[in-house]
């Protein structure tokens, strides 16, 4: 039986506002609170200097086109919670949903694989200039992957221990305190977060991050 080659899809660059910009519902990807954060801390670093690559959404109606990202959703998502109010993109106009569908998992899949000697090799020099925490922000690596390919990692600094929560009254619930080690990208996730959720109000961390909870387990 003859097979029918579909024709190659044009493609364009347009800037769209983020409102005209939606998400698919098929994406496979997902991103742990660690690597989006490192996604803020790039963006804020270098800019977008990955645009979208999208497709007009035939299915929405409306006097300006609606584009659905075939890649680039948590860019997306991370550029909108930065205020960005319009994005670079890639369009690619005449993809068949199979085809959107496939060029997401091309997209995610054919980025190749780092060499292990000479990404041992960059980060090493990289490290001879810079120190392991600033390190560990900028790239989407934890502290396992970075001594996989280093063999070994510097000791990181030692935790400074928070200064003490003033005594409750006698009268409430007793208070706990809590100390947990994590990523320094974790932790500037979370520190936005409280400020999120302090909405500007005089009120203690705990309080905030009591409001991020609540909001969590709220659904």
């Amino acid at each position: 039986m003859k097979t029918t080659t579909p024709s190659r899809p044009s493609i364009a660059t347009e800037t769209i506002p983020a409102e005209r910009i939606s998400v698919n519902r098929w994406n496979p990807n997902r991103m742990t609170a660690a690597m989006y954060a490192k996604a803020l801390e790039s963006i804020k670093t270098y800019g977008f200097v990955d645009p979208l690559t999208v497709r007009e959404d035939m299915t929405r109606g409306g006097i300006e086109p609606v584009y659905e990202i075939i890649d680039g959703e948590h860019r997306f998502r991370a550029g909108s919670d930065l205020g960005m109010t319009e994005f670079p993109c890639v369009v690619v106009h005449g993809l068949t949903d199979d085809q959107a569908r496939k060029l997401t998992v091309v997209l995610n899949e054919l980025h190749g694989q780092a060499d292990p000697d000479k990404m041992g090799d960059l980060l090493s020099d990289l490290l001879s200039r810079t120190d392991l925490e600033d390190l560990m922000v900028a790239l989407p690596y934890d502290e396992s992957v970075l001594a996989g390919f280093l063999g070994t990692l510097p000791s990181l600094p030692e935790l400074v221990s928070p200064e003490p929560a003033p005594a409750p009254p006698s009268d409430k619930e007793p208070w706990v305190e809590r100390l947990y080690r994590m990523p320094k990208s974790v932790s500037l996730i979370i520190d936005e977060a409280i400020e999120k959720a302090a909405d500007g109000e005089k009120v203690e961390k705990w309080q905030a991050l009591e409001r991020v909870c609540a909001d969590y387990l709220a659904g």
